[in-house]
This record gives structure tokens, C-alpha cells and sequence, in this order.
């Protein structure tokens, strides 16, 4: 009876270290394996009767590990358990990345005697963390590279991302500004009431009046001097929460040349007017003493003439008409 129980116990056992979903492994305190599950088996693509008996680094741990390995094992023998990550090998000589839970085997004297392995493949969990930490190096350089200063803050109004342009044009440094509110960084004091109520409106009612819209506002720098900028700002909600990206230019150069060609424009339409004022008054003024001529010539013309004066005061009246359409023209031009 007693030896049936404890088969029994023994094949629960077995089921229980076989079906686990942690590859296991017991080795002596030369290394030598005298214990390996299923799991483990299928983890490294090998037959239990194939690696029993045999170190684990020859058996899985690539050869340019194992100095690694042989110092993390060395702790165990001093009663030490240990977690770490290593790459293992497959039957064919791939590698797989390898999550160790590792603990001493103790005797029932409490003696080490070995060691006792738990193996998590994390291969694929290694590739996604990769993944997000590639994006996340490409989007940091997206906004590194960005001409923009873009900033962002959550539903607090807490800069939580600061790129280089954004250090460049408000004086700010990253470690300066992440955690600190927007509107007591770039906002000027008279206009951040108007952000907070716009904030707050903005969760109420989530109506983007302001939002996606390319405006010019009035920006503060760290030494105290306001500035124009044009901002766009974008929401995006990530799990329940409200963040904002701020895309934001300095305009000041674009606002000085604005003002410069509305001035360069003022200046030429006062000197078109002084031309106009100047055509008009020259044409009058030439035209009163042609009238004088003109009626002079006319008056002449009622007098007693010989034939060669009559040929001088027609090519006088002549002349003087001529002019008078010229001093017309001009004056038509000045209006």
C-alpha cells in the first residue's frame, strides 16, 4: 500500500513538473544534469535520455556564455539563489532568449547538493520590448529633428515631453521643464486664466473649438521676454486619459518682415499720394496761365490782323491747345 501511494504521489508529481509551462532542470554541483522536464525538452528541442548526465553548458548555454554562466552558478554552491537573463541554444544551434529562476538543491540535511532551475522563454517578449524601444528612439528622434517645439502635457497642464526645440526657443531644459504646469512655463500671466478655463471646458465638453487649428498667440522665454508663436495643439486619449501635443514656431522673425513690407507698403502709397498731390497741383498751376494765353490769343483773333500774323496766331492757338490736352491728360492720371 505504501508503495503504491507513493508511485502514485510520485506519477502526480511527475504530471504536475511535466505540465508546468517553466522549463525545470536539477543539476548535481559539477553541473551535470540529473533532472529535466518536458517543458524544458521542447524549450531547447532535445530528448531527455540525450542531455541527461551531461553539463548544462555543453548542453545549452552558447560557448561564448559560459564563463558568464559558470560565475552566476557559483553562488548557488554558497547556498544563494539568483534571477537572470541568458541567451540558450536550441538543438540546432539557434539561440532564444532565457528568463532563470535559479536556486540551490538542498539534501534533507539541508546540504547543497545542486541546483534547481526554473527556465522562461522570453524570446518573443525580448522582440516586442525591442520594438517599443526602437519606436520609441524613432519617435524621439522624429521629434528631436522636428523644425517645431512640441510639448506635451496631460489633463493637469504638466509637461510631460519637452523636445530640443522647445529648450532652444523658451530657455527651458528638458529636466527644467517635465512635471512643471505649461501656463506657469510659456504662458504670460494675463493669459493664464484663459488657459485654465479653456482646459477645463476642453474635459467638460471634449468640443475642439481650438484644437487641430494653426493660431498665433503670445509665448513667454525663461528671461522674461514675450514673444509671437503659432500653435497648433492636438489631443489624444490613451487609456481614459487626455493628452495634449503643443506644435509650436517662433514667429518673431516672420512677424518683423510682416511688419516691415506693411511699413515698406504705408511709405509707398504716402509717396504715390505726394506724386498725385504733386502731378495735380503742377497741372493746375500750369493751367491757369495757358487759359491767360489761350484768351489772349482768342481776344487777338478778334482784331484787325495782317496775313502773316493771322499764320502766327493760329500756330500760337495750335500750341496752346496741344498743351491743354497734355495738362488734361496729366491731371486725368493724378486722379
Amino acid at each position: 500500500q505504501v508503495q503504491d501511494e507513493l508511485e502514485q504521489s510520485e506519477e502526480k508529481y511527475k504530471t504536475v513538473i511535466d505540465n508546468i509551462a517553466e522549463g525545470l532542470v536539477i543539476t548535481d554541483l559539477e553541473d551535470n544534469l540529473i533532472f529535466i522536464n518536458e517543458q524544458m525538452c521542447k524549450l531547447a528541442g532535445c530528448k531527455v535520455e540525450d542531455v541527461l548526465g551531461v553539463k548544462v553548458c555543453e548542453a545549452f548555454v552558447p560557448e561564448e556564455y559560459w564563463e558568464e554562466y559558470t560565475h552566476k552558478t557559483l553562488s548557488r554552491k554558497r547556498g544563494e539563489g539568483g534571477q537572470y537573463e541568458i541567451p540558450l541554444k536550441y538543438s540546432d544551434g539557434t539561440l532564444w532568449d532565457a528568463f532563470v529562476i535559479a536556486s540551490p538543491y538542498k539534501n534533507n540535511k539541508g546540504e547543497v547538493i545542486g541546483t534547481i532551475g526554473a527556465i522562461i522563454d522570453i524570446t518573443k517578449r525580448k522582440k516586442e520590448k525591442q520594438a517599443i524601444i526602437e519606436s520609441q528612439e524613432k519617435l524621439q528622434m522624429v521629434l528631436n529633428t522636428s523644425l517645431d517645439a512640441i510639448v506635451t502635457i496631460n489633463e493637469d497642464s504638466e509637461v510631460t515631453d519637452w523636445n530640443h526645440v522647445a529648450e532652444n526657443i523658451f530657455g527651458y531644459s528638458r529636466h527644467e521643464a517635465i512635471g512643471k504646469t505649461l501656463h506657469g512655463l510659456i504662458i504670460p500671466k494675463r493669459m493664464r486664466d484663459a488657459h485654465e478655463k479653456g482646459m477645463v471646458r476642453f474635459m467638460k465638453t471634449q468640443k475642439r473649438v481650438m484644437m487641430n487649428k494653426r493660431i498665433e498667440i503670445i509665448a513667454v522665454r525663461k528671461s522674461g521676454e514675450e514673444f509671437p508663436v503659432e500653435l497648433s495643439v492636438s489631443p489624444i486619449k490613451i487609456q481614459g486619459n487626455f493628452f495634449f501635443s503643443a506644435f509650436m514656431q517662433d514667429i518673431t522673425k516672420r512677424k518683423e518682415n510682416e511688419n516691415a513690407l506693411i511699413k515698406a507698403k504705408q511709405t509707398a502709397e504716402k509717396a504715390r499720394n505726394i506724386e498725385r498731390q504733386f502731378l495735380a497741383h503742377m497741372s493746375h498751376e500750369i493751367r491757369t496761365p495757358m487759359n491767360a494765353v489761350i484768351g489772349m490769343t482768342y481776344l487777338l483773333r478778334q482784331s484787325e490782323l495782317s496775313e502773316e500774323q493771322n499764320e502766327y496766331l493760329e500756330a500760337l492757338q495750335f500750341s496752346a491747345d496741344s498743351l491743354m490736352e497734355i495738362i488734361s491728360d496729366i491731371l486725368d492720371l493724378s486722379k
